[in-house]
């Protein structure tokens, strides 16, 4: 006999369910993005980066610019 999917968590603070036990999440409303992103500051930094076999790769949104023979390709 099949069995059904496992019962998913519920979060007793706020009542959401979630695919695994105590997965971080925020118990509360999130609002409204404009407002939200209006008091953000307007700078910004960005990484992401991916091993490969014989190096890292990485990709950076940065306030200015950068230069280094590091960098492959600079985009501004």
């Amino acid at each position: 006999m099949a069995e059904g999917p496992e019962p998913m968590w519920r979060c007793p603070g706020c009542g959401r369910t979630f695919a695994s036990v105590r997965q971080v999440h925020t118990c509360r409303r999130l609002g409204d993005l404009d407002v939200h992103f209006a008091r953000s500051a307007r700078g910004m930094s960005f990484a992401a980066f991916a091993p490969r076999r014989r190096w890292l790769d990485g990709h950076l949104v940065l306030a200015r610019a950068a230069t280094s023979p590091r960098f492959r390709r600079v985009e501004v």
